[in-house]
């Protein structure tokens, strides 16, 4: 299907919708989720990589910030 016939088609199927503010509330809700940039910087497979990595260096002994450092980190956060 060409691009041409599939822009035809979608406004041929939004067209019945275009009187209801409530269905274009929606239909636009819907379109600006498709646009917006997924928050998720990885896929799963690298993301179970990362975590999987992270665990064996913890566990080494190889973490790079005590717990205290970590607190105090994070409630300079909320200053």
């Amino acid at each position: 299907m060409s691009a041409t016939q599939m822009r035809s088609d979608l406004l041929q199927n939004l067209s019945p919708f275009l009187g209801n503010i409530q269905a274009m509330q929606q239909i636009n809700a819907f379109i600006m989720q498709l646009s917006t940039p997924s928050p998720c910087a990885y896929s799963i497979a690298e993301a179970q990589q990362r975590v999987q990595s992270a665990t064996h260096r913890v566990l080494a002994g190889e973490h790079g910030i005590s717990n205290s450092d970590f607190k105090s980190q994070v409630r300079s956060w909320y200053k």
